[in-house]
């Protein structure tokens, strides 16, 4: 879902982005394509700029598209978006152990349910390791709400 949210830049001043954030969890042809059209249509509608990004939940380490190109009879057009491909944390198990991010658990949790596929007991036994993790790191049952950003509704 794409959200409108503001943010504090590192100088300490506010300023409202328009965010596109896509999850993939498989191969899709023309899916740089997708990227590039949603990215548009936000930017059409609201006259403004937006920034794309790209969570990638495959279970494909070849699966890396992140740039849609047209160039034919003197047009050019180059949309490149960041990507951020959860099976390249593979190797750094230990760094998500120590990180305090909850996003390093849940990353944690998708290289597991890769790693176990097929294997229902083992899945069941990380689960639960994961959710004593969270406990252990102060989280409760009962999350408080989030603050809500404002939804930019339908594309």
């Amino acid at each position: 879902m794409d959200k409108l949210v503001k943010v504090i830049l590192h100088d300490g001043s506010e300023k409202w982005l328009l965010i596109h954030i896509e999850v993939q969890g498989h191969r899709e042809s023309d899916f740089a394509k997708r990227v590039y059209n949603c990215n548009y249509r936000l930017s059409d509608r609201f006259g403004e700029k937006v920034i794309s990004v790209v969570l990638l939940t495959d279970d494909d380490p070849k699966f890396r598209e992140n740039v849609y190109e047209i160039s034919q009879l003197g047009f050019q057009l180059y949309f490149k978006f960041p990507m951020v491909k959860l099976l390249d944390y593979r190797n750094k198990w230990e760094e998500l152990e120590h990180d305090p991010n909850p996003f390093a658990i849940v990353t944690m949790a998708f290289l597991k349910t890769v790693e176990t596929q097929g294997n229902d007991q083992e899945r069941y036994q990380w689960k639960k390791h994961f959710l004593l993790e969270l406990y252990r790191r102060g989280m409760s049952r009962e999350m408080p709400a989030l603050p809500q950003a404002r939804d930019s509704g339908a594309l």
